[in-house]
């Protein structure tokens, strides 16, 4: 079978967050590769966070600390030079959604995705709103600020920056440009993709956001998960399918390929366009058969391969969700999207695993930054609306002996105190082994 050269635009010197993201997501879909014969010869262009370009074999530290810094001038000779065929971005900045496809435009070097004009509408939310609306989709009222200008909207209203996504500034509005919008009561908040197939849009199933009107009290599994029907409709809904607003978004911006778009269906059943989802990715129906039976046959293999390896010390289960964590955030789902498993594992018989299997898993990223401070109960309403809970207290009750942390090791990450702190409760993780008289 023929193959085509893939270059993956991978990175962001935009700031940390921008390039870690874009970095994991990319290490992800690198992994699905061997099952891909088409993209077999793929080569990887890495932008660094300081702004030069590096072409490494893998995204692993030590590759890309042995690959060769370019300022872009060298990086352009040396793509002209790969003979690519395809370019798959991975960049979720403003600059790599748009500059960085223009450049490949410039090369004329195909990418997949929308074109970086479109992009730049996409991610500029009042110009968004502009265009679908004409195109007869429902948006929220809103007014385009500036610095110094006062806001006439009564309130409630929601105060976002007019670029941007993954609800960065939702909070904290640095921008010097922002959007006051009319603020939209919550029925329900839902994402839907469109893909172009055969040169039709085919509308993707709907994903629903855990949302609630007073901040997600405690809600029945059908508030959580309603039911579609064949056609794409919530169950009970007389209105025709609500995917056709996804469709008229898509044409009206004039999307490729693929696109994706947030909507809130307020209490009387009208769907209005928060924003186009333009960096996101999209997961499969993970009650696809022939997903199920590939995933039965890859653990069957594991297991008759790697059984009894005593290098092995247990499988942490990854199949599901995004990076494998059971959850496709901030989507709702039926899978395990509580992050508090210990009252589970007591409802279930389950809480002395401990005994046979270790017991582990993650600290919220929102508390990370604050858990091991002096005071989280002070420090973290700071940074989050999360409540932190004592670190050891947990650990008694759950046995645990690893829980992932990746702030322990950003820069700056923990220092003073706090940084004992952390090194403490890693260690009483552990275990202290004597012997008794």
């Amino acid at each position: 079978m023929a193959t085509i050269r893939v270059l993956h635009l991978v990175g962001s010197s935009y700031n940390d967050f921008y390039y870690e993201l874009s970095c994991r997501n990319a290490r992800c879909n690198l992994n699905m590769i061997p099952n891909l014969p088409l993209f077999q010869d793929s080569q990887i262009a890495l932008i660094t966070l300081d702004g030069y370009w590096r072409f490494p074999p893998t995204l692993k530290l030590e590759d890309i600390d042995a690959s060769k810094p370019m300022p872009l001038s060298e990086a352009i000779q040396f793509m002209t030079t790969e003979k690519i065929d395809l370019v798959m971005p991975h960049m979720y900045c403003i600059p790599g959604m748009t500059h960085y496809r223009a450049l490949f435009d410039l090369l004329k070097i195909p990418y997949m995705g929308n074109s970086s004009d479109v992009m730049a509408i996409a991610a500029h939310k009042g110009r968004t709103k502009a265009i679908v609306a004409a195109a007869g989709v429902k948006v929220p009222f809103g007014e385009l600020l500036r610095r110094g200008d006062v806001p006439t909207l009564p309130p409630p209203a929601i105060v976002k920056p007019a670029y941007g996504d993954n609800s960065l500034g939702m909070c904290l509005v640095k921008q010097t440009v922002i959007i006051v919008e009319t603020f939209i009561q919550p029925g329900r908040e839902v994402r839907s993709g469109i893909i172009v197939k055969d040169g039709q849009l085919v509308a993707l199933p709907l994903e629903e956001y855990a949302i609630d009107q007073h901040e997600r009290p405690i809600r029945t599994h059908a508030e959580k998960f309603p039911e579609l029907d064949a056609d794409g409709k919530f169950q009970g809904w007389p209105k025709d399918s609500i995917q056709r607003y996804w469709i008229k978004c898509h044409m009206a911006l004039g999307c490729r390929h693929y696109s994706a778009f947030d909507f809130r269906i307020d209490p009387s059943e009208e769907p209005w366009l928060l924003e186009a989802a333009s960096g996101q990715g999209l997961f499969p129906d993970y009650n696809n058969e022939t997903l199920i039976n590939a995933m039965v046959t890859l653990i069957h293999a594991l297991g008759q391969k790697y059984d009894g390896d005593n290098r092995i010390g247990f499988w942490q289960v990854g199949f599901l969700g995004h990076w494998g964590e059971w959850h496709t955030y901030p989507n709702a789902n039926t899978y395990g999207e509580a992050w508090m498993f210990y009252e589970r594992s007591v409802s279930v018989g389950a809480d002395v695993q401990w005994r046979n299997q270790p017991i582990g898993g993650e600290v919220r990223p929102e508390l990370m930054p604050c858990v091991f401070a002096n005071d989280p109960v002070t420090a973290c309403p700071k940074i989050t609306t999360l409540k932190p809970l004592n670190w050891s207290t947990c650990v008694q009750l759950t046995h645990s002996s690893y829980q992932w942390l990746s702030y322990a090791f950003k820069n700056p990450g923990f220092s003073g105190s706090d940084y004992d702190r952390a090194i403490n409760g890693s260690i009483i993780q552990g275990y202290s082994f004597f012997v008794l008289k």
